[in-house]
């Protein structure tokens, strides 16, 4: 069975202002291996079917007790047998099994030791939890029990953060806000600068999101996605190397240089708030800032070197025909994303959810494991 589904991703998408325009300096240390991806988001297809890039999905059902409720879902950190979902609305880290049974929630909101002022992001790793607080610029360590052992402070201003396997921090942070060094540096685990990698220096208005630029591939190096400019990159055994650069024929930030803030440019313009790249494909989901409350779908086939774009997206795959709402995570090849009662509520008329009525009303929520084709990668 196929069914459109109507997908609204731009509310609650257009945050942050920030500018990631990396340009050439002398202490870069960027491989540029580049590939070019011309399209134009107005060459709208019928739909993109869901069943073209996706082989399975997993669905893992997070039930919560009766007066609990996750608000707004960020991340989800999986670790072995381990789920961590950090709830950006309360200001909490839910941590269930693999099997979707809660074993705890981290709710430590203060200015003690141990607590923090606002989460921003986290990272699960060797039974280790780092929670990201950006407005005290510190990184806070507990157990899987959510025991706290140590706090890392920030030298210098940090925006995006991801941890490497030596214990230190790629790090991402704008020029123009802050007086930290800007574009992409690491971090030592004891949160003193280290290196520069990539420098920003012009200034572009993009607005962000709650995205994680940083994704992990399945190689195991670290993804990192320029918004402003749609350029991806990779860092792997210490070398950072620019891989592809998307150009829309479309009036995106980079139509707009020398403005800092978005507020201030008063045309519409599109931007892509949302992406998950995996190994053959790149699925983005586009926003039009001060435009209207649309969305456009960009499916780019790696082996293949053509892209699709489309206002519909189809849900062909499983047995919940709702894409539910995307979060980054750290799997390589996959989409991750989360269905509650709320989102249920404002689809109606749709009979393949109503099997997962009650289950969705009785205070569970649905996580949704997408994994994208590998090995078959036709696109007809």
């Amino acid at each position: 069975m196929r069914k459109n589904i109507e997908y609204l991703v731009i509310t609650g998408i257009l945050l942050l202002v920030y500018s990631c325009n990396f340009s050439k300096t002398k202490d870069n240390k960027v491989i540029f291996s580049s590939s070019i991806v011309d399209f134009d988001l107005r060459n709208n297809e019928e739909t993109i079917l869901m069943s073209d890039f996706i082989d399975s999905v997993k669905m893992i059902w997070l039930k919560l007790p009766n007066d609990e409720t996750i608000g707004r879902a960020t991340r989800v950190c999986f670790d072995s047998s381990h789920i961590f979902i950090l709830d950006r609305l309360q200001q909490k880290v839910f941590h269930f099994d693999i099997n979707g049974t809660l074993l705890d929630e981290l709710d430590k909101r203060g200015n003690g030791p141990g607590e923090y002022q606002s989460v921003y992001s986290c990272i699960a790793r060797d039974n280790i939890l780092y929670v990201f607080d950006k407005m005290d610029q510190k990184i806070l360590l507990y157990d899987y029990s959510f025991k706290f052992i140590r706090a890392i402070h920030c030298e210098i201003w940090v925006e995006n953060l991801f941890l490497l396997p030596d214990g230190s921090f790629l790090c991402f942070t704008p020029q123009y806000i802050y007086n930290a060094p800007n574009g992409l540096w690491k971090m030592s685990g004891e949160g003193k600068y280290m290196q520069q990698l990539y420098r920003d220096s012009e200034k572009y208005p993009l607005v962000s999101s709650e995205w994680d630029p940083f994704y992990i591939t399945s190689l195991g190096g670290v993804g990192l996605k320029c918004p402003v400019k749609n350029e991806f990159y990779r860092y792997q055994d210490e070398k950072l190397t620019s891989v592809m650069k998307w150009i829309p024929h479309s009036k995106t930030a980079l139509d707009f240089p020398g403005i800092e803030n978005c507020v201030s440019v008063k045309e519409p313009f599109w931007n892509c708030p949302i992406f998950v790249d995996t190994d053959q494909w790149i699925l983005g989901i586009w926003g039009e800032y001060n435009g209207g409350p649309s969305e456009i779908f960009s499916l780019y086939s790696k082996r293949q070197g053509k892209m699709h774009i489309s206002s519909s997206l189809t849900v062909d795959v499983g047995d919940v025909l709702l894409m539910g709402n995307p979060i980054s995570a750290n799997l390589p090849n996959t989409m991750v994303t989360i269905v509650n009662d709320e989102l249920f509520s404002n689809i109606s008329g749709d009979s393949s959810l109503i099997k997962y009525k009650e289950r969705l009303s009785d205070n569970q929520n649905l996580l949704l494991i997408y994994h994208f084709i590998e090995e078959n990668t036709s696109h007809n």
